[in-house]
């Protein structure tokens, strides 16, 4: 894979992520809702001990931001990568560009621009976080946090994966985006089924459940573990396909 191909690739995805309007609006929304969240969670926190008296583990100060994101990153994964193979395998350009470039280089470079934009957006909004409430409150939250941005992390490498997957797979990026949204609900969902086994999937699992997996090394572990293995599974599979699609 050469670096050097691999970084042009990414500099011209992210220039096109900041062009799409779409990704942007759903960006700066998640921005103001997550700085809502922090605003907010302080009321919240003096509603919780009013109605169940004192809490014992992680403050709203911590979890309101990290419900927030655990909502809507999912989202803005899949309307960043959605696209990205399939509009140009739509439009006919992907036959210059895998003719000039080896695919492995162009499908690790549309994979790296979104998760490093996303990266980036969410290590500031966390640490942000928790140097507001640091300069305000002297509450230091940094530690957990920054667990939580690691999580963050890889939960979005998953949906990333799954929206490349269905761009490699689709034949437009209509069908992508269809696809991976309805991927996207049916993880939602899926703790209504109550079926054990389905439930390691869904993101709803791990929010409920994030006062535990913090304070536990093993499990949070688990958690982290799982979504790189999902995402692992789910990117060769994507390579495998595009690397045997006929694009002539």
């Amino acid at each position: 894979m050469n670096i050097k191909k691999t970084g042009v690739i990414i500099e011209n995805e992210l220039k096109n992520l900041g062009r799409t309007k779409k990704v942007v609006f759903i960006l700066l929304i998640y921005i103001f809702i997550f700085m809502v969240c922090i605003k907010l969670s302080k009321y919240v926190e003096m509603a919780s001990i009013i109605l169940k008296g004192l809490r014992i583990g992680l403050s709203y100060k911590v979890l309101l931001p990290f419900y927030c994101s655990i909502a809507i990153t999912p989202l803005l994964a899949i309307l960043s990568i959605y696209d990205s193979v399939a509009y140009e395998y739509d439009n006919k350009s992907l036959k210059l560009l895998v003719f000039r470039l080896p695919r492995d280089t162009i499908l690790f470079g549309k994979l790296l621009a979104p998760f490093i934009l996303l990266t980036v957006v969410n290590f500031v909004l966390f640490m942000g976080n928790g140097l507001f409430f640091y300069l305000k409150l002297k509450d230091n939250f940094f530690f957990v946090l920054f667990l939580l941005f690691v999580f963050i992390t890889i939960y979005d490498l998953f949906f990333l994966a799954i929206g490349l997957f269905f761009s490699v797979t689709s034949k437009c990026e209509g069908g992508a985006l269809r696809s991976s949204l309805l991927i996207m609900i049916f993880l939602f969902i899926v703790p209504l089924f109550r079926v054990g086994w389905l439930n390691v999937f869904s993101p709803l699992r791990y929010a409920s459940g994030v006062v535990e997996f913090i304070g536990n090394n093993y499990s949070f572990n688990f958690m982290i573990v799982s979504y790189v293995l999902y995402s692992i599974v789910i990117l060769t599979i994507a390579r495998f396909i595009f690397a045997r699609k006929d694009f002539y």
